[in-house]
């Protein structure tokens, strides 16, 4: 890492592997944890105040993105989401990439994998804002 500053990352909902993807990010010098919430339904005002650049959202579910707990995120913050999940991904992809989910990774992954998907994202929505017009994409 250059001397830019950690990527601020905020971790909701649940996952079989996302307390280790948390314990990989905390240990991890170009990424700085900002908060938890299981329930980001709930986590809007701790959410919204944690400055986060990019949001790790857990999910169980194998057939559907959990579109009402995407929207809380996205009433409390504009950074991109990633999806994180342990069950086949394969059903959920073109809808999480019709819902704007910058990009969806399916657990077991490797730290540097993981904050490799940060930084894309990340970037991706930098070039989204200043017009870049840049394209979410979907990995697993």
């Amino acid at each position: 890492m250059s001397n830019q500053s950690p990527i601020r990352v905020f971790i909701t909902g649940a996952a079989n592997g996302l307390a280790e993807v948390r314990e990989g990010l905390a240990d991890h010098p170009e990424v700085e944890l900002v908060g938890t919430a299981a329930d980001p339904t709930k986590a809007g005002p701790k959410l919204a105040e944690s400055a986060a650049q990019v949001i790790l959202h857990g999910t169980s579910a194998t057939d559907h993105v959990p579109t009402g707990e995407i929207e809380a995120i996205r009433a409390v913050t504009a950074a991109p989401i990633i999806l994180i999940t342990s069950a086949s991904a394969n059903s959920i992809l073109s809808e999480a990439l019709a819902a704007g989910i910058f990009d969806v990774v399916l657990l077991p992954q490797l730290t540097d994998g993981i904050v490799f998907t940060i930084k894309k994202a990340l970037a991706l929505a930098a070039g989204r804002a200043s017009g870049g017009g840049g394209k979410a994409s979907a990995a697993v």
